[in-house]
């Protein structure tokens, strides 16, 4: 029987500042356990930083230092390997990703709304903007960036039960279909593996000539609006205008190049145009709720900053 029903796996690169708002945030809507692959070029600064979760008799962070810089297919993949069957649910989440459930409290309460025979769920994303800023600071996150698109986006992250997937396999079934398992999980062989999105649909065909088939599917307004007052993936992928150059510097991973070309062309102003639509204050909300709640009993765990 595994150890924990509902967990996270992350690569981090430069996120030490806001790692503590995501597990914190994750551990009040029930994700148990946390394995964070750091890619750093050390270490350090994130063990530090993540060293209250990951000591005592029940620690709730798993640490990795991954010194390859950009391979985060092989830290996924060894996880696999290494950890999936200490855990029944996993999610490869961001740090700048968080899950975001508007019908139920719990990722718990919101799996039990399925059959027992899903193995899968989609959820998009739901890009959020910088609120204006054109300098990065180290307050909240979920505090602070509360604009967002008004429309979903077909990237999708996903939970999924491993038993019936295997590191042996993901290799495979990525190497077969061209799908990253970042993303996407069809055409996998994992023999009978159902997969739905947030809304309880088949999404047999979701990657098929991405991002054709998966925009058919929900360019509905109609259908976004119920992805997002159903469950979604709040995407905080630029957090002031100086992240577009922060993450061509940082490196590593898949075309980070790009955003430098799109702050040079200009073309980053219309992008954060359709992030900054329209105000949302639903994870604001929460967030400020569970830091004054945390705070009044004294916990050393979320930081005063986080209140602004």
């Amino acid at each position: 029987m595994p150890k924990y029903k509902y967990s996270l796996v992350a690569c981090a690169r430069w996120e030490a500042d806001d790692i503590v708002e995501w597990i914190e945030y994750h551990r009040h809507i029930g994700f148990e356990h946390f394995y964070i692959y750091s890619n750093d070029d050390s270490p350090d600064v994130l063990f530090k930083t993540l060293l209250p979760y990951i000591l005592g008799d029940d620690p709730i962070v798993t640490f990795t230092h991954w010194s390859k810089i950009g391979e985060q297919s092989e830290m996924y993949a060894n996880f696999l390997g290494r950890h999936k069957t200490e855990t029944q649910w996993a999610m490869f989440l961001d740090i700048d990703e968080f899950v975001t459930l508007r019908k139920h409290d719990t990722i718990m309460e919101f799996i039990d709304t399925f059959d027992a025979t899903v193995d899968c769920i989609y959820f998009n994303w739901l890009n959020f903007g910088n609120n204006h800023k054109i300098h990065r600071d180290k307050k909240s996150i979920l505090g602070t960036l509360t604009r967002r698109s008004v429309h979903i986006d077909p990237h999708t992250k996903t939970i999924f039960k491993t038993k019936k997937v295997t590191e042996a396999l993901a290799r495979e079934g990525a190497a077969n279909t061209g799908y990253t398992y970042t993303h996407f999980w069809n055409d996998y062989p994992f023999g009978n593996f159902v997969i739905r999105d947030v809304l309880n649909r088949s999404v047999e065909n979701y990657a098929k000539d991405f991002p054709d088939t998966a925009y058919r599917m929900i360019q509905d307004q109609n259908i976004s609006n119920l992805m997002i007052e159903t469950a979604h993936i709040s995407h905080f992928v630029i957090k002031s205008e100086d992240d577009f150059i922060r993450r061509a510097e940082r490196g590593g991973f898949v075309a980070q190049e790009i955003w430098r070309q799109k702050y040079i062309s200009g073309e980053y102003k219309e992008m954060l145009a359709r992030f900054n639509e329209i105000e949302d204050n639903y994870l604001s909300n929460i967030w400020h709720n569970m830091t004054l709640n945390r705070l009044a009993h004294g916990s050393r765990q979320v930081s005063t900053s986080a209140l602004v």
